[in-house]
């Protein structure tokens, strides 16, 4: 989600954590924290993956019972974390 002033009331109340990067592109540390921020979004994302898979896998269900879209829903709803920038 790109937060401005109409988005950051809705992830506010749709996600209990945000992570917020208020970056500037003439701001030497902003670049320097980058991969920071990259490296925490796909570690957040690949957990909660993996908890949605290994949660099919204990109830038996198969991975094409689900659309693609309420498997991320599935994902956000297992580990509800927003990590975006501003």
């Amino acid at each position: 989600i790109s937060l401005d002033g109409d988005t950051f009331p809705y992830a506010k109340e749709e996600y209990p954590f945000l992570f917020v990067k208020f970056y500037t592109s003439n701001c030497p540390n902003c670049d320097d924290f980058a991969p920071t921020w990259e490296a925490l979004g796909e570690i957040v994302t690949d957990t909660s993956m993996h908890m949605v898979d290994d949660f099919m896998e204990e109830k038996g269900m198969d991975y094409y019972h689900y659309s693609d879209e309420e498997y991320e829903q599935a994902v956000n709803v297992m580990a509800p974390v927003l990590i975006t920038r501003l």
